[in-house]
């Protein structure tokens, strides 16, 4: 019965009065419709403050209704391997920042190249944050609909990932 009455605080289009306090009775169906719908993991800590729980349930429940569920991240490359890319465009962006600097010709072609890692810097810093285990449930599923919003929906559901840095700027060296 308490499942049913806790769906319901949820869906409700008015904020509904209940108290700060509740007993364990009404926690535990929060707490299992918030992990069922994708918004607070078990890994997440939760506050003694029923109204304050319940409404942040509420609000991330409808802003995330149309945002892609966790399962999508099971496409997504490995965490270790997303940090590691990241990190290379951080790299490969401070070089570009420090080159401009010192090379006075073809100033806008490092400006481009530059816009180009810090768009792509956008994508797989994205792509951290969808696939880190540490990060809240909320955050990873604005990620997804970040990425999913960046990428275009072809893109995103086929798994079409730009490189962590604009390879196509990389000019072969003759031997």
């Amino acid at each position: 019965m308490w499942d049913v009455i806790t769906a319901l605080l949820v869906l409700s289009p008015v904020v509904p009065p209940v108290p700060q306090h509740a007993p364990q009775t009404l926690w535990r169906p929060l707490k299992s419709l918030a992990l069922h719908l994708e918004i607070v993991g078990p890994h997440e800590r939760w506050i003694d403050d029923y109204r304050s729980e319940l409404g942040y349930v509420r609000r991330h429940w409808r802003e995330l209704a149309e945002a892609p569920p966790l399962s999508d991240c099971q496409f997504l490359p490995d965490a270790i391997i997303v940090k590691e890319c990241r990190n290379f465009n951080r790299t490969f962006e401070r070089m570009l920042e420090a080159r401009s600097q010192t090379v006075l010709c073809r100033q806008e072609a490092f400006r481009e190249m530059l816009c180009e890692t810090h768009r792509l810097g956008d994508i797989w810093g994205l792509l951290e944050t969808a696939t880190s285990a540490n990060q809240s449930w909320v955050c990873r599923r604005r990620a997804l609909t970040q990425l999913r919003t960046k990428l275009g929906p072809e893109a995103y559901y086929s798994g079409s990932l730009p490189p962590s840095v604009p390879l196509w700027r990389f000019e072969a060296a003759d031997r």
